[in-house]
């Protein structure tokens, strides 16, 4: 059974000269071998040539509606022995066809001239929508406390009016302001890929904030998690802690603290938007020791039998005690778990 040219241009048989023109113009462009890569493509291509070529013929036409493919190309015999046809032969390449058709080898240059004839007729540009090309930005804690700019490279397709496609690097600013929210999208529009038929599409950056080895983020608060031993949550200590903007915050806990208990210090969390700033949460988490030796849990008991006020010589004794010791406490400190 021979080919169906009909059937390779998506034809009714009754198709005329003018549907022949048009199923070829859309398919030549559509499979030309420089706009789908593939062995396929090839051989559609070259089908799509061949049919146009038999049926844009109204005697190739004629004669392939009676006697098929076959006929065209080989000939048939009558009752009378007498033999018709067998006249077709392919004599120009798929690429000629193509280039007698659209006055170029170039598809792009032909969707470009194809689009510009549609304006001329319409009056207005026929153009899809560009496509949108999503990019994380990754931007650290320390400036979106500040605030900064971020310049970005990005690399993309540029069509000219001929056809060539050429690859362009271009730079972005984007500006973060103090206290940007992670999701935050910057568009910049037109400036994606140029492809034919389709406005330049848009470069959205999206902002994502880094983790952070000290503070974790909520809103335009900061949370600070420490962990301290026992006996500094029973008898108070200080915290020195660098902010993000490199000042040394020194925070006082005087009162006794148990774990999961909260310290809110205002105003030294990230900018708020509206001209102020959130607050810095520090959360405590009190570590035990895994082991105390009997001579720990004896002073740690009378450290409790102690009155709440103590008389000078209870106090004067008590120093003297811990005096032997070169105040070296910090074994008590060390050890512990969770």
């Amino acid at each position: 059974m021979g080919l169906d040219y009909y059937e390779i241009l998506s034809l009714q048989r009754t198709a005329t000269t003018a549907d022949v023109q048009r199923a070829y113009r859309k398919l030549a462009l559509k499979h030309h071998p420089d706009r789908s890569s593939g062995d396929e493509s090839v051989t559609v291509f070259s089908l799509i040539s061949e049919a146009y070529d038999v049926l844009c013929n109204p005697k190739t036409k004629g004669f392939y509606d009676l006697y098929g493919e076959e006929g065209i190309k080989y000939g048939v015999t009558d009752g009378k022995g007498t033999k018709k046809g067998g006249f077709y032969e392919i004599k120009k390449t798929p690429l000629e066809t193509f280039i007698e058709f659209f006055g170029t080898e170039n598809p792009f240059a032909a969707l470009e001239d194809l689009s510009k004839s549609l304006q001329s007729v319409l009056g207005t540009p026929v153009l899809k929508p560009g496509k949108k090309k999503t990019i994380p930005l990754r931007v650290s804690l320390e400036d979106i406390y500040t605030g900064c700019n971020k310049l970005v490279e990005n690399e993309r397709k540029i069509l000219f009016e001929n056809g060539t496609v050429k690859a362009e690097t271009k730079k972005f600013n984007i500006p973060i302001s103090p206290g940007c929210k992670t999701g935050t999208k910057i568009v910049f529009d037109g400036v994606g890929h140029q492809v034919p038929g389709h406005k330049a599409g848009s470069l959205v950056y999206v902002v994502q904030e880094e983790d952070h080895p000290v503070f974790q983020r909520d809103g335009a608060d900061l949370i600070f998690k420490v962990q301290i031993p026992l006996v500094k949550s029973l008898t108070g200590f200080s915290i020195d802690l660098q902010t993000l903007d490199k000042r040394t915050l020194s925070i006082p806990v005087t009162n006794i603290v148990q774990t999961g208990d909260v310290m809110t210090v205002d105003e030294e969390g990230l900018p708020d938007g509206s001209g102020g700033k959130g607050n810095l949460i520090v959360v405590f988490e009190v570590l035990f020791p895994k082991v105390l030796s009997e001579t720990q849990k004896q002073i740690i008991r009378s450290g409790f039998y102690l009155p709440a006020a103590p008389t000078q010589s209870q106090q004067e004794s008590v120093s003297s005690y811990l005096g032997s010791f070169s105040h070296s406490t910090e074994g008590w400190s060390v050890g512990f778990s969770k």
